[in-house]
């Protein structure tokens, strides 16, 4: 994949995940000429009965997307629950991101999305999240945080994102040869242990 930077991104249901990638996207859109595709691993689902396992998601059909394209330069944004959650696709990911939510915010923004109006829409939609999604979360996805380079706790969304976005200028010039040798990107930048409330230059070298 010397001709692909991939990017992969995951967090809970509800942390606006594959809404990070496109923003990422635009963004990178203004910077570079290369080719920037985002790709949603939480609409690859490959079995009709969810059992809210990894199994769920056709890792082999992301990865024939990874090679089909020709271009010179493609920047792959892969965004979804379970974007860290496979060995092969992590080995490829240049980058790998994981968007921290708290348990209430999950559940506050799986209201939001689901558009609840009714009190049993309202009950409905809590039972999910109790019986399926909060233990999926716990079992297969909270593991992953700790194969990610970069956690982003959502209360810093905005100064995340320009981090994450940084981060791959500096994957780019380092494949062009614009960047010297021992300053490439250091793994397991955890935010929620640092104070976020600093300048936002403070975190650009990531090195």
């Amino acid at each position: 994949m010397m001709d692909k930077i991939l990017v992969a991104i995951a967090g809970s249901y509800g942390a606006g995940v594959y809404e990070t990638g496109l923003k990422i996207k635009d963004e990178l859109g203004h910077r570079f000429p290369h080719e920037i595709t985002v790709i949603d691993l939480d609409s690859m689902v490959k079995t009709s009965s969810k059992k809210y396992t990894d199994e769920d998601y056709d890792f082999e059909k992301v990865q024939h997307v990874l090679q089909r394209s020709r271009a010179e330069l493609e920047i792959i944004i892969l965004c979804g629950c379970y974007a860290l959650c496979n060995k092969r696709l992590n080995a490829l990911s240049n980058l790998k991101v994981f968007l921290d939510t708290e348990g209430d915010r999950r559940l506050i923004n799986l209201i939001h999305k689901n558009n609840v109006q009714t009190s049993e829409e309202l009950r409905s939609t809590i039972s999910h999240y109790m019986d399926c999604l909060r233990p999926e979360y716990d079992s297969y996805i909270a593991p992953s945080r700790s194969l990610a380079d970069i956690i982003i706790p959502a209360t810093h969304e905005a100064t995340g994102t320009a981090i994450i976005i940084d981060g791959i200028v500096k994957i780019v010039e380092e494949l062009q040869g614009r960047i010297p040798d021992g300053q490439k990107l250091s793994p397991h930048l955890d935010f929620q242990v640092e104070d976020m409330n600093v300048e936002k230059d403070r975190y650009y070298d990531l090195s």
